[in-house]
């Protein structure tokens, strides 16, 4: 019945939102046209992404010379590899963001528009959604202690609020990971509040992407102490202390005492299913560093004060 209804839902589907017919070119040449369409749509600085094998063996030739000839400023991206990688789409990303691209083609199989598509989708949304959770995350870190000391201030809590929006706005858009993968099996298990569970987890997961994300974690420090002193992975490392600091100030416990090891599998498995099916991830989690990342939960190895246990804040809740 299940599987019917699946069926019959998908049907529906490309029913009500059919997907556009692609633009086609054949015969001899057919590929050396792309640089034509883009010069046509108004492209001046496109991304070409490819494989190494296709510029060696000479195939993009005739496409970069008509492209240089439509008055196109063409970047080649050559690190598609088969079945990309992150790695593969954040260098991606990072070449169409470094040269200003305008536009992304793709010449090659599979895993080269498959890593096209990726790139694209992140360019295109990145901007506006990244905006919204760096001033997201400014105004927390000023004005969130100012709230927890002092509920009256509106001015404060009016910021706050506007933090909070700016915050899910950017994650509806770019999507969870391990903290909401995490925290959805603690409280699932423990009847523990979320947005608790997301604060004492956050930590571990900062450091846990570091070495995947150093640079987007130094450019945080950079634009909230305004010092760009130092390699990205100090800023980084200065950053995640900001995050620890702020849970010491508002009192976010170190330590899940309620996190019980037989639990641990099951709250393993079911994280990374979560986050495997549903979140773009920067960093890849084994099942071993998942449960390290509990073990150091359960113990308090981050964060806030060590005093500070689950109960405590939950009753004050």
């Amino acid at each position: 019945m299940l599987k019917r209804l699946t069926n019959f839902s998908l049907k529906m589907f490309i029913v009500l939102f059919p997907s556009e017919k692609p633009l086609l070119f054949t015969g001899v040449n057919s590929t050396i046209q792309l640089a034509s369409l883009a010069s046509a749509s108004g492209s001046k600085r496109p991304l070409l992404v490819t494989e190494k094998f296709l510029l060696k063996l000479g195939l993009l030739d005739g496409v970069l010379e008509r492209f240089k000839n439509e008055g196109c400023e063409v970047t080649v991206f050559d690190g598609v590899i088969p079945n990309p990688s992150y790695k593969v789409i954040e260098d991606g990303i990072r070449a169409c963001k470094e040269n200003d691209c305008d536009s992304i083609f793709a010449v090659g199989g599979g895993s080269t528009i498959d890593a096209a598509k990726v790139i694209a989708a992140c360019c295109s949304n990145d901007v506006g959604v990244e905006q919204d959770a760096k001033l997201a995350i400014k105004l927390l870190l000023e004005h969130l202690p100012v709230v927890y000391k002092d509920g009256n201030n509106l001015e404060a809590r009016q910021l706050v609020s506007l933090a909070s929006f700016l915050a899910a706005y950017a994650f509806n858009k770019s999507g969870l990971g391990y903290v909401h993968a995490i925290s959805h099996q603690l409280s699932a298990h423990y009847n523990t509040p979320h947005g608790l569970t997301n604060a004492i987890i956050l930590p571990q997961i900062l450091r846990f992407n570091k070495p995947v994300c150093a640079d987007r974690f130094a450019n945080l420090e950079q634009m909230l102490s305004g010092v760009s002193v130092g390699s990205d992975e100090q800023l980084a490392d200065r950053f995640i202390k900001r995050v620890d600091a702020l849970g010491q100030q508002l009192n976010i416990p170190s330590r899940f005492k309620e996190l019980e090891t037989k639990h641990y599998e099951a709250i393993t498995r079911n994280a990374l299913k979560e986050a495997k099916l549903f979140y773009a991830v920067p960093r890849l989690m084994s099942p071993a560093q998942c449960k390290n990342i509990l073990t150091s939960i359960a113990a308090g190895a981050t964060a806030a004060s060590p005093g500070t246990e689950t109960s405590q804040v939950i009753h004050a809740i």
